[in-house]
């Protein structure tokens, strides 16, 4: 693993005009919301120095990248002082912390600065973040707050911030998974059969109009320009207990062949919502994590990440191995690929919007579609397990969602955080109500088991 090390503070450096990749332009518009608490939070002033630490280790550490010209991110250790001070501020009434996590992320999308490659809000004893998916992913926004919270208290510099990111990492991954592996390649034709699963629509198609949805709302103009007011994100959030978790892996422990844990989670949530009447589309997204295709210890800090539509409707089983036909074939890869190359011939204007600091789009009018459920199940996340949590009887809470989601979207974000399932839930225009979602989410959380019965996990006789 490369190392870098931070350019001493008396040394100037000139400003740089750095071009955005095409995967930076993919998630351009996008950002990642979070309230984590309670914890023992340092002071601004210690936040604002971890902060500033981590910028200038240079552009590889991502959260010193600031909008450019369009298309471009400008590193100009000159003003990274003024920025940085911008990056964290103090929530003085403490609305945000005492706030249920669901209004407090509502809240917090309203206070989006798109000039901010991150932000940070302390209130009280919860942490408020908003990142820029343009310039970090899931794997970052996890492990960013423990290492600002350790680096206040006199920590020395994680490796993962000033590791050197891969300069062409896609490519890499590329020869690493098909070159030297072309039987991969018959496999990832036949994975978009399996993808399918029992899908009520052809996989073509469906994933057709999701990439229309998709782009529609990358496309649409900004208010400033006389598009549609935004649609403000709803976001709903529920947590399960320890027992109804270990109860649920004793339930897939009991079946053979077992599904996973994402498999169970996702049909449970489809068969909730069903029940609540919703009308949902046949196919799922589930979002991928693509550095596990990388070659070696080639690092990543940007983003790296996917969605991909999943058939198999109730049928536990049948969604696992659609998942698992869909890894091993390396097909997220293939994906992330195509739409590199896409973005690369064809730059949506929406990443020049966000790349110069004007407002992002906003998301399409939905007319009348299927709610459309999208799953990023992370699991245990280790950097977030050991944040340092007040332990007074209180839960750990852990909620993350991303502004804006597209019309109709159901987007869940599921981790376990001390034997506990949390899931925070994004609503786009159109989705179903708040509480419709929420009640659905509860029941998956609080009755897992008698969900998986009532499915018929595990029987012949199989839900499909």
């Amino acid at each position: 693993m490369t190392v870098t090390q931070p350019r001493p503070r008396d040394v100037p450096e000139a400003p740089r005009q750095l071009r955005m990749p095409p995967l930076d332009r993919l998630a351009a518009s996008w950002h990642v919301l979070s309230r984590l608490g309670p914890l023992e939070l340092p002071t601004r002033e210690a936040l604002v120095a971890a902060l500033r630490r981590v910028a200038s280790v240079g552009p590889d550490a991502r959260v010193g990248l600031l909008p450019g010209r369009p298309g471009h991110w400008t590193w100009d250790a000159a003003r990274l002082d003024a920025a940085v001070q911008r990056m964290v501020v103090v929530d003085e009434t403490g609305e945000l912390g005492r706030l249920d996590a669901s209004a407090a992320l509502s809240a917090l999308a309203d206070r989006v600065d798109r000039s901010l490659p991150v932000q940070f809000v302390l209130s009280g004893q919860h942490l408020l973040a908003v990142y820029d998916h343009a310039v970090v992913d899931a794997r970052f926004t996890a492990a960013l707050p423990g290492a600002l919270i350790d680096l206040a208290a006199g920590s020395a510099m994680p490796e993962w911030i000033t590791a050197v990111g891969a300069r062409r990492p896609l490519v890499s991954a590329l020869v690493a998974t098909f070159v030297r592996h072309p039987r991969r390649v018959l496999d990832l034709v036949a994975s978009r059969g399996a993808s399918r699963g029992g899908a009520l629509a052809p996989a073509s198609r469906a994933e057709a109009q999701h990439d229309a949805h998709v782009d529609a709302a990358r496309s649409a103009p900004p208010p400033s320009a006389g598009g549609p007011a935004p649609h403000r994100v709803a976001v709903v959030r529920a947590e399960g207990t320890a027992e109804a978790y270990r109860a649920l892996r004793r339930r897939l422990r009991e079946v053979d062949p077992a599904p996973s844990f994402a498999a169970a989670v996702l049909v449970m949530l489809r068969r909730a919502l069903l029940d609540e009447g919703v009308d949902l589309d046949p196919l799922s997204d589930v979002v991928y994590d693509v550095r596990q295709w990388l070659d070696g210890d080639d690092q990543v800090p940007g983003n790296f990440v996917t969605a991909l539509p999943i058939g198999g409707g109730l049928d536990a089983l049948a969604v696992e191995r659609a998942l698992r036909a869909t890894v091993s074939s390396g097909r997220p890869l293939a994906a992330l690929a195509i739409g590199a190359v896409r973005e690369t011939l064809r730059p949506r204007r929406s990443a020049s919007a966000t790349a110069s600091g004007g407002p992002g789009p906003s998301p399409a009018r939905p007319g009348s579609v299927p709610a459309r459920v999208s799953l990023s199940s992370v699991g245990v996340v280790r950097s977030i397990q050991r944040l340092p949590w007040v332990r007074d009887g209180r839960p750990a809470e852990a909620a993350y969602a991303v502004d804006p989601v597209g019309p109709g979207a159901i987007s869940v974000q599921l981790l376990v955080v001390d034997g506990v399932v949390q899931v925070t839930v994004a609503l786009g225009a159109g989705a179903p109500s708040p509480e419709v979602v929420e009640r659905a989410a509860r029941r998956v959380l609080t009755e897992p088991v008698a969900l998986l019965d009532a499915l018929g996990v595990g029987t012949a006789d199989q839900a499909s």
